[in-house]
């Protein structure tokens, strides 16, 4: 029986999967945007957030956080899906991926931020390229601008000063091979002195995550009025909540689940939650 995969609700993974032998997965332009296709809707439905991505031609490389716990249904949904859509054009049979996905929880900020370089030099590795922001399939190019699609490219953006910041970072430090580590429970990005905590993981004394207490206090001096005293009946306060569940989703890496089990949220229907996000971040 297999080792289930070291991960857990908000978890920060880089995922690598191989094309099984010496098989191409991605050899033209039509296989990659088909690929993408399938990462944007298996992303959107296990609620998995992207950061960044890199396509070679027998692999894949993705930077996400498992927002929803569902990492396995999600990468098991998008290999499916592109391995059944690769056999039915070639007319090929057998295994399209070689064995199981690489998995590796990242540690702190300081390893995102190198594993997100590491990912976009990718082709410089391999030869395709002498600059990552040249090659066309990876996401290098979609930050700091309007094209991040799916992408959470405002994440990434958080992290760094501005896109001549990025640039420079990316192309100084990508080629560093990354800090990988087993500390029994599974594998790793950082240096093992580090203890997991639902997502949040610090960086020094600084979080990359707000806790939600903070946003409560930010809204209620805002407001002026403890949230426990408001009335979530009236239609300026479910504007306020609205955005509330924003903030608690995009600063806290919550899921709505969770979101959903707080008191100020009582009455609105889970299955509601996706669309109210949606629309208050419309208005933002």
């Amino acid at each position: 029986m297999r080792k289930p995969r070291f991960t857990y609700a908000n978890a920060f993974h880089y995922i690598n999967s191989r094309a099984n032998a010496a098989t191409k997965i991605f050899p033209d332009d039509f296989y990659a945007v088909k690929f993408l296709k399938f990462l944007e809707g298996s992303s959107e439905l296990h609620r998995i957030d992207i950061f960044a991505f890199c396509l070679t031609d027998n692999s894949f490389h993705l930077l996400l956080r498992n927002a929803s716990g569902r990492l396995s249904d999600f990468v098991r949904q998008l290999n499916s899906q592109f391995a059944y859509h690769i056999r039915r054009k070639t007319g090929t049979k057998g295994n399209v991926f070689a064995d199981r996905y690489d998995s590796f929880v990242i540690q702190d900020k300081i390893f995102f931020t190198q594993t997100l370089a590491y990912i976009l030099n990718i082709p410089v590795k391999e030869g395709k390229t002498s600059d990552p922001f040249s090659y066309r399939w990876s996401s290098a190019n979609f930050y700091f601008n309007q094209k991040g699609g799916f992408l959470k490219t405002k994440f990434v953006e958080s992290l760094f000063r501005d896109s001549d910041d990025f640039r420079k970072y990316v192309r100084e430090n990508g080629l560093t091979e990354l800090r990988k580590k087993n500390i029994g429970r599974g594998k790793i990005i950082g240096d093992g002195n580090w203890e997991p905590s639902e997502g949040f993981f610090t960086d020094g004394s600084k979080t990359l995550f707000r806790k939600p207490e903070e946003i409560f206090l930010e809204m209620e001096r805002k407001h002026g009025v403890l949230l426990e005293l408001a009335d979530f009946n009236k239609k300026n306060w479910k504007k306020i909540r609205s955005q509330i569940l924003v903030k608690l989703k995009d600063e806290c890496g919550m899921i709505y689940r969770d979101i959903n089990k707080m008191k100020i949220f009582e009455g609105v229907k889970l299955n509601s939650m996706g669309q109210l996000y949606k629309r208050a971040k419309k208005l933002k």
